[in-house]
């Protein structure tokens, strides 16, 4: 089973780095990947992950950019099938240095 879905980056993205998705928590062993692009023959992989750290679910990083539509893709290895957790991080701006 393969789940797929897209969500446009915030206008406030500028302030992270990097956007990282985990599906810790899913119930099966699963690959994770994300791509830009308008239809299925246009899209361009910007991360992919099977197994982070030695576990049977994923992690990805990305630099995200605003107003970019991402196109993320859970699914199972092997057609493995199950719950899916999916959770976005965005850790919180740095704080300014003063000179």
């Amino acid at each position: 089973r393969f789940f797929f879905f897209n969500d446009q980056a915030p206008p406030e993205i500028y302030l992270f780095p990097y956007t990282t998705l985990s599906d810790l928590g899913s119930s099966f062993d699963t690959t994770l990947a994300a791509y830009t692009g308008a239809s299925l023959g246009s899209l361009v992989m910007r991360s992919n992950n099977d197994d982070a750290g030695g576990a049977l679910t994923s992690l990805i990083s990305f630099a995200a950019t605003a107003g970019v539509t991402y196109q993320i893709a859970v699914d199972g290895y092997s057609g493995d099938s199950g719950d899916i957790v999916l959770t976005v991080f965005q850790p919180p701006p740095a704080e300014p240095v003063i000179v």
